[in-house]
């Protein structure tokens, strides 16, 4: 819902950001803008929310910001955003799929630390039919809860959202004069420890990643380089360093070269980054044809001479610097102080996160589930039950005594305490009913779905056998699997199922039914986990996982494959070694009980299971 004010505050490891944003005829005005850099006493202090909200609290003050709808930014540690790909389903049931699917994430890693979540539908072009690319961003409950603790100490208010603020600067690109329909690029938004990475096609959002690289890596090099002090050397980045271009390196001193060629090889490390997050979002969704044309700088960390022409030497694209200018005026001498120069640079997320709610951008809400049922609850079920029954309270006594102050009297004060007592009553049989309803819909939810998950594990024999055999004569020596897992299809898509994720592919004739008339379950889809091993580099894992992918997607048992997960690992590791020695499929021929040497590659495929004849098989 689009806001008239909002204030977004940015509280990160090194400093304290505020802006305030309001629309005025389509046009984005920030009212208040300013920061403060942390000091080492209040970023260790022994209680953090106390200390940091005092300074976000002077800030706000200092700058006199306004304070309308407040939004807080999350980084990157904390938080974590996956990718999907679910049958179209009605909205309701979307909810379902992805409670189980945060479920399933905490049961794998084996947390038991609360999480908030939240997703989005992706507008990638000419997706799949019948499926939803989805962005789920999910984040630890107690990371939300300092920043809330934070803000509610350094405003004396709550806030009403928590946002990525990995989608703040694309929110801010979608505004600028930069932002062209046709046109794909990457956003890259470089902070003092984090850098955020957005693929976008104009305004529409694909991708998003957070890597740790940032200002401060850079110092520490530069430090390193030319033997300064800490201090000394953010001074000198920020006042003297720069990258000096291959053909110029003549017309410098060797302290400047020196510097210079320790931050080129971060830029280029940089580089690698965002082509490896290239390379995982076209496995993701199988888009290869999305290819970026530009790359846009923007970010604190971004402001080092010669960044844009050194990321052009490293990656082959065209660098260009994010003008925040072009999507917002500054409207108070705060603001324009903050964002003066290339000062602006240092604003652009949480710019971008306050323009969002103006104009209703894209955005995840990451509250607390607790937080967000609770509100949920005030504002739906017992403002509008108790407003009702307040309204006929009222109306009643003016009918049957009359207004108590025009014509009717004053009560006695006794009379009243003793009504006000009987709601109070009333209100806590409401909470309690309510409380215990909840409980009920949780336990039903989970029986719910133990018992469809025995209903899918009774009618899986067949066809996980059909599977294992098939898999068990076709697998290339260099692939073994550890698992083979079901999971549940809505039954809304199982009719639609033979044409896109079930049993039958387009074109392809019905095969026969089993003997006893059954066919197998075109409602479930089976995840499939495994390694890749003895590959020299990293890319051969990556092309046998794709070749693997294509292989089982000609197969008759399978008739859809797409690559979940992929993660490289080294053969020497504990758990590569453990999950080698209790493979699926052993050879009884070699007493081999550790993986060849080399690059290994985890991965997990989720496959659709085809109908089969057993009897053909």
């Amino acid at each position: 819902m689009a806001q008239d004010l909002v204030t977004a505050i940015d509280i990160g490891t090194e400093s304290v950001k505020v802006v305030a944003v309001r629309q005025r005829r389509d046009v984005l005005e920030v009212v208040g803008a300013g920061m403060a850099v942390l000091t080492e006493a209040e970023r260790s202090a022994e209680n953090p929310a106390a200390a940091i909200g005092q300074v976000l609290h002077r800030v706000i003050h200092k700058h006199s910001i306004p304070l309308g709808h407040i939004v807080i930014s999350l980084a990157g540690r904390g938080s974590m955003v996956r990718y999907l790909s679910v049958p179209m389903v009605p909205q309701w049931k979307l909810a379902l799929l992805m409670g189980f699917e945060v479920e399933e994430q905490m049961g794998a890693t084996g947390s038991d630390t609360e999480v908030a979540y939240d997703y989005r539908i992706l507008s990638l072009p000419d997706f799949e039919e019948g499926m939803f690319p989805i962005l789920l961003a999910l984040a630890q409950v107690p990371v939300i809860d300092t920043r809330l603790a934070i803000c509610r100490q350094g405003t004396r208010r709550r806030a009403e959202e928590v946002d990525l603020q990995a989608l703040g600067a694309f929110n801010l690109f979608r505004e600028t004069s930069q932002c062209l329909d046709e046109e794909t690029s990457i956003l890259l938004d470089i902070g003092a420890n984090e850098t955020h990475i957005c693929l976008q096609r104009g305004p529409s959002l694909f991708f998003t990643r957070t890597i740790s690289f940032g200002g401060r890596q850079i110092t520490s090099r530069i430090q390193q380089a030319l033997d300064l002090l800490g201090p000394e050397a953010e001074e000198y980045k920020r006042t003297r360093a720069q990258i000096v271009p291959a053909d110029e390196e003549d017309l410098f001193e060797e302290e400047i070269l020196a510097g210079s060629r320790v931050s080129y090889a971060e830029v280029k490390g940089l580089a690698g980054a965002v082509e490896s997050s290239l390379h995982f979002f076209h496995g993701q969704y199988n888009r290869r044809d999305i290819q970026p044309e530009k790359i846009y700088l923007t970010g604190g960390g971004s402001r080092l001479k010669g960044i844009e022409d050194a990321l052009h030497r490293a990656s082959g694209y065209v660098v260009e610097r994010l003008d925040p200018n072009s999507a917002v005026r500054p409207a108070s001498a705060s603001a324009e102080a903050a964002l003066a120069g290339e000062g602006v640079q240092h604003f652009s997320g949480i710019l971008g996160l306050a323009c969002s709610r103006l104009t209703n951008g894209f955005g995840v809400s990451l509250l607390p589930p607790h937080v967000k049922k609770k509100r949920e609850f005030w504002r739906s079920t017992v403002y509008t039950c108790y407003s009702g029954v307040l309204a006929g309270v009222l109306l009643l006594l003016l009918l049957l005594g009359g207004c108590p102050f025009y014509g009717g009297g004053c009560r006695d004060a006794s009379y009243y305490a003793e009504r006000n007592a009987k709601w109070q009553e009333h209100l806590k049989l409401a909470d309690a009913a309510h409380k215990e309803v909840t409980e009920l819909s949780e336990v039903n939810a989970r029986l719910a779905k133990q018992l469809t998950a025995l209903e899918v594990r009774q009618q899986s024999g067949p066809a996980l056998f059909v599977a294992l055999r098939s898999l068990q004569h076709k697998t290339p020596k260099y692939v073994f699997y550890t698992e083979l897992r079901t999971q549940e299809i809505p039954k809304e898509t199982a009719d639609r199922a033979e044409a896109r994720a079930g049993a039958r592919r387009p074109g392809r004739p019905a095969r026969p039914a089993l003997q006893d008339g059954t066919t197998f379950q075109t409602n479930r889809f089976v995840e499939l986990k495994g390694y890749i091993v003895g590959q020299k580099k990293a890319q051969d894992a990556i092309a046998r996982l794709v070749e693997l992918e294509q292989s089982l997607n000609k197969s008759e048992v399978f008739s859809q494959v797409r690559i979940q997960r992929q993660e490289n690992l080294l053969a020497s590791e504990p758990r590569v070694e453990q999950a080698y020695a209790a493979r699926l499929f052993k050879s009884g021929r070699t007493l081999r009980v550790k993986p060849p040497e080399g690059v290994v590659l985890s991965f997990v495929l989720r496959c659709g299971i085809a109908e089969v004849n057993v009897d053909r098989m």
